[in-house]
């Protein structure tokens, strides 16, 4: 019998800042209770990535023009052999001890399908920024907020996923494929959050969601609609309650400073 398998998926371009810490997180995850596979679909870069990748003989990888991050996840999703498959950016990165909890939760709850857990906010130094605990996996919830909720660099599905979803990134969509992506896994499998921090999530200027958050925005209330079976008006009233909660919140924190 084959060994256990995790597979790790990193997209990148011109990322020669902060990939090598992306690298070297999956790297410290080795364990004598599952293999791991890390495969980097490049999309031709010009700066020294590929001469970063080439100091790492592990790990699968290609170079060349794609059409864009979506393809490129997919082109990596299409190449991964493992049980486990993670999806994580070449400018964020693991959490020491992340794999030894999925591979030990995906063993004690053979139902679940997909988890994901929660993510550190970072700087651009990698310096911790603060805490981002998404809440419990809700395809109602995530529908209404219109957005999601939950952070892509924590989450680890099964090879059943690959293999049941007729295609996995929609590639017609630059920002918000995650959340697309989430949406329609949620329709078909079990979901379920884990209480534990199992990345980090990098903020710099050149990152997609500082640079272009309107459009994100845009695409991922198409995806809500598109997928939305209560009916538009459902989704405006729910997101609008969301909206509501959210500034409440605030609001108590800043006046009794919790």
């Amino acid at each position: 019998m084959d060994k256990f398998k995790i597979s790790v998926i990193t997209p990148s371009y011109n990322q020669a800042n902060y990939i090598r810490q992306t690298i070297e997180s999956v790297l410290i995850q080795k364990s004598s209770d599952y293999d791991i596979e890390h495969i980097v679909i490049d999309g031709g870069s010009t700066d020294t990535t590929i001469e970063i990748l080439k100091e790492y003989p592990y790990i699968r990888w290609i170079s060349e023009p794609d059409k864009g991050q979506a393809d490129a996840v997919n082109k990596g999703f299409s190449l991964a052999t493992g049980d486990i498959i993670g999806w994580i950016n070449s400018d964020d990165f693991y959490n020491r001890g992340a794999f030894n909890t999925v591979y030990h939760f995906f063993n004690s709850f053979p139902d679940v399908d997909m988890i994901y857990g929660r993510c550190y906010l970072v700087d651009q130094k990698g310096e911790f920024i603060k805490e981002w605990n998404p809440t419990e996996f809700r395809l109602k919830y995530l529908i209404y907020r219109g957005a999601s909720f939950i952070p892509q660099q924590t989450v680890f599905f099964r090879r059943i996923v690959l293999q049941q979803m007729d295609y996995m990134c929609d590639t017609a969509i630059s920002d918000a494929m995650d959340y697309d992506l989430w949406l329609r896994i949620g329709q078909r499998f079990k979901v379920q959050k884990i209480d534990k921090p199992l990345a980090c999530f990098r903020l710099h200027p050149a990152a997609k969601t500082a640079l272009r958050p309107k459009l994100q925005r845009v695409e991922s209330l198409k995806a809500r609609d598109k997928y939305n079976p209560y009916g538009p008006l459902t989704t405006r009233v729910g997101l609008l309650c969301y909206f509501a909660k959210r500034i409440c919140e605030k609001t108590y924190q800043l006046r009794f400073r919790v």
